[in-house]
């Protein structure tokens, strides 16, 4: 067991991620694929490209090697089933959603069946997060409580602030239903800082120029907000053993 091992087991210190890429990778490659999606059928492939890149760049403080092991062909149907339910819902809300005050229910009545899809989606990306040590993570929560925050996540928006500390709930059940061997996971992050921190990110779109930056400055500090902990006393905490 090396020095740096030793101290960690000694410590019992949870463990933390930082991601290192740069801004303009991280701003360019989601732009791409943002774009590229709206072909539908590219969708898969650059699910796996973008998420191979941003995984391939965590660094976590224990040493630990992660990477992105997904396949295109494991979740093609999904990703592509929330592409089309997406453009579906905008296509019916801008034609029912005119002058004469008329709105479509269309896109509210699709959130469930997008919801499931988005769930096959999220299990699908813990299920291939590797380390280099072998063992594998697992998102187990189950489908109505992901529908329901989903809900309350859109309901929430109209208190103006009051969103945020939904936001924080909702990260904090997403964390515990992150599964593996000996471990825990939770996010610390508070409304407060989520509120300002976003409106800070929402002045940056309207500037337009610092938008790379500042959604790294964001991403990080959400990262810096997830710990991971061990629960067994004989090894130390891993992110995703």
């Amino acid at each position: 067991m090396s020095e740096a091992t030793q101290r960690i087991t000694q410590t019992d210190a949870p463990v933390r991620v930082e991601f290192m890429g740069h801004a303009l990778g991280l701003f360019g490659r989601i732009l791409l694929a943002g774009l590229l999606s709206f072909l539908v059928i590219p969708a898969p492939w650059l699910a796996v490209w973008l998420n191979r890149w941003i995984v391939g760049n965590f660094r976590v403080s224990d040493g630990t090697k992660v990477a992105f092991t997904g396949q295109a062909g494991d979740i093609w149907f999904p990703i592509m089933a929330v592409q089309v339910l997406s453009l579906v819902g905008q296509s019916t809300g801008r034609t029912h959603g005119g002058a004469d005050g008329h709105v479509s229910f269309i896109p509210f009545l699709l959130i469930p069946v997008s919801c499931f899809f988005s769930l096959l989606i999220v299990r699908w990306f813990w299920k291939n997060i590797q380390t280099d040590n072998g063992t594998k993570m697992s998102f187990e929560g189950k489908y109505l409580p992901y529908l329901g925050w989903t809900l309350f996540i859109s309901v929430s928006v109209l208190t103006i602030i009051g969103w945020a500390w939904v936001l924080v709930a909702q990260m904090k059940w997403y964390c515990r239903n992150i599964k593996g061997d000996g471990f825990t996971v939770d996010f610390q992050g508070d409304g407060w800082n989520v509120l300002w921190r976003t409106f800070v990110f929402a002045i940056s779109c309207i500037l337009i120029i610092p938008i790379p930056w500042t959604s790294l400055w964001l991403m990080k500090w959400y990262l810096a907000n997830i710990t991971v902990r061990n629960t067994r006393q004989a090894s130390i905490p891993q992110f995703g053993s």
